[in-house]
């Protein structure tokens, strides 16, 4: 008698139509991949077209960070980190701004741009602040502090 694990191989799970074939290299997977994701990418701009002819900030802010968003996701980090970079042009608030830095810090420590990370840093803490030379809240600062240094010492090796 075959053993449970034979049995489950002779199973065949259908895969989603969006996750490519676990044992070969599919090309036709691929180019439809790659063509949804600049189908994605060409509606979220033509949005962020429309916000920016109606001059409306917060449409033009959120049509960045979603052109962002689908960047992060396909992997297009530089792509990401320009998009996160205008929005941060459209803020209107301390807490957009503090959201777009976070981000803006995860991209860098993905994309490995480590001289970047500290700077971005400080604008959280100086956002966080109010603004203030002198920090509002500390124990938020140093926590970001000891987080992006963990990350930093981990990503160096």
């Amino acid at each position: 008698p075959p053993s449970v694990v034979e049995g489950a191989r002779q199973e065949q799970v259908p895969i989603p139509s969006h996750l490519p074939p676990t044992n070969l290299f599919d090309p036709e997977w691929i180019l439809m991949a790659e063509a949804a994701n600049r189908n994605d990418r060409h509606v979220l701009q033509g949005r962020l077209s429309t916000a920016q002819s109606q001059l409306h900030k917060e449409a033009i802010r959120t049509a960045y960070m979603a052109l962002a968003q689908h960047d992060i996701k396909t992997g297009e980090l530089q792509d990401a980190l320009g998009s996160l970079l205008r929005s941060m042009d459209y803020s209107t608030s301390r807490a957009q701004t503090a959201q777009i830095s976070l981000l803006i810090l995860e991209v860098c420590l993905a994309a490995k741009h480590y001289a970047a990370v500290r700077d971005y840093v400080t604008k959280v803490e100086h956002t966080l602040s109010g603004g203030h030379a002198t920090n509002s809240n500390p124990e938020l600062s140093t926590g970001l502090l000891q987080g992006v240094s963990i990350k930093l010492k981990i990503a160096s090796g």
